[in-house]
């Protein structure tokens, strides 16, 4: 006998079995037991609103914390590129465009020193930045240097907090 018949046989008697008990019928007030365990939905409606409240006094810190973070002088560098395809590298406080790239856009740097050997066919853009062109390397639009103010600060800071999200949340699409 094969197991999948052996299952099988199992499965008739059993079900032969449970067919020959009785029916009892469940107790007075089982029923209304049950349900009154259960939730009621406007404690499920209370408990939704203080993770809703939770979530918006999360999301006021962050949009009102990391601009304060970042005018301290502690901000860690970053760079925007609007160019997707090109390999530009951030070790330390340096942001390197190696030889041979090239670089078909913008570029924002901050708190940074910008290495540039490759090329870069756009506007640079630099706040609390240096700018070294290494002797292959070459900037064909303008260059921007950008004042040392708390504005700008802040204005970075929330381009920082921008691209964290953005990264984020493709992160979380995945």
């Amino acid at each position: 006998m094969s197991s999948n018949h052996y299952c099988k046989s199992i499965h008739e008697q059993l079900e032969e079995g449970l067919g020959s008990l009785p029916d009892i019928p469940a107790p007075e007030g089982f029923t209304a037991a049950i349900l009154a365990r259960l939730p009621r939905e406007a404690e499920r409606r209370a408990s939704w609103r203080k993770w809703r409240t939770a979530g918006a006094v999360a999301a006021l810190m962050l949009l009102l914390g990391s601009p304060l973070y970042v005018l301290t002088d502690g901000a860690r560098p970053m760079f925007e590129s609007t160019d997707p395809h090109v390999s530009i590298q951030l070790r330390g406080g340096v942001v390197t465009l190696p030889a041979g790239e090239v670089l078909r856009g913008d570029l924002r740097v901050y708190n940074a020193e910008l290495r540039v050997a490759g090329r870069i066919e756009g506007a640079v853009y630099l706040a609390a930045s240096k700018l070294a062109i290494k002797p292959l390397g070459e900037v064909v639009g303008e260059v921007h240097v950008l004042p040392q103010s708390w504005l700008t600060r802040l204005r970075q800071g929330l381009v920082q907090m921008g691209m964290e999200v953005r990264s984020y949340v493709r992160g979380a699409l995945r």
